[in-house]
């Protein structure tokens, strides 16, 4: 990794450039996300990955950006291309509830809260084609390891979102080798936390579980809040590229590093990072 504040080129209309190119989405891509974001953000980000041949793609951003949004739709276009995708996040890798509170974490999310050396090792054996692959996955509702998948195929492309990917400090820094790409998706402030809280609202509703209004705001308050400001900033810096977002959910530009850019404007080659 070169240093921070690497993503500085303005290459919005090579990317947008990017929607007319390849295979078309699956139907229910369209159909969930509506045109104007898989044509600025689906379709080129797909293409961007094949033009690559990234293995590993880490999206980031604040809480409530559309990570794991992306991270769906790039993974049915790209199943429906004939690749085998992992999709999982870095919540997936969250210690056991007992383990974060016995290491004095009251809420989820913080530095120190996921397993790094568990989520490195499933990339390391995504890429060896290591097959069964067993993929922990995190259950919100009970905020606590769910049930793990098992994937039977190797895989061609692991998609990993979490707003911590990127940061350069506090043991997420042994990442940034292991990603091929990372792709930051900033917001607004004020939409990051509307559509966070609507999210939780949103599984209390489905689950009856969660956490409740009050424990979201102190969740906000003491984590995501001051996070969006500390981490959040410092992850963005160490992105390959950042899709910048109005208030109203738009693309408003598109920045990238000198080598993502030769990559949208150019010939296919290897992965930048390789």
């Amino acid at each position: 990794m070169s240093e921070p504040l690497r993503a500085t080129v303005d290459v919005t209309a090579d990317w947008l450039a990017l929607a007319t190119a390849g295979a078309s989405e699956p139907r229910r891509v369209h159909d969930a996300l509506g045109q104007r974001y898989v044509s600025s953000v689906v379709r080129p980000m797909a293409r961007l990955i094949e033009k690559t041949h990234a293995r590993a793609v880490g999206i980031a951003g604040p809480v409530g950006s559309g990570k794991s949004t992306l991270a769906a739709a790039l993974s049915d276009c790209l199943s429906a291309a004939g690749e085998e995708v992992l999709a999982a996040s870095l919540d997936d890798f969250y210690y056991s509830k007992s383990k974060r509170e016995a290491l004095g974490f009251e809420f989820r999310a913080s530095p120190g809260t996921h397993d790094l050396d568990a989520l490195r090792t499933l990339l390391s054996d995504a890429r060896a084609g290591v097959s069964p692959l067993v993929v922990p996955r995190f259950d919100a509702s009970i905020d606590d390891r769910g049930v793990p998948d098992t994937l039977a195929r190797p895989i061609d492309i692991a998609l990993i979102d979490g707003w911590l990917l990127g940061l350069s400090s506090m043991g997420y820094e042994t990442l940034l080798s292991e990603l091929d790409i990372i792709v930051h998706l900033r917001i607004p402030a004020a939409l990051a936390r509307e559509q966070r809280f609507a999210r939780e609202a949103a599984l209390r509703e489905r689950t009856g579980r969660g956490l409740s209004p009050a424990q979201m705001e102190r969740f906000w308050r003491d984590v995501l809040g001051p996070g969006g400001t500390l981490w959040v900033r410092d992850a963005e810096a160490h992105a390959d590229i950042v899709l910048d977002f109005d208030r109203a959910g738009a693309l408003r530009s598109v920045l990238a590093t000198d080598e993502l850019m030769a990559a949208l404007r150019g010939a296919d080659g290897d992965s930048p990072r390789e």
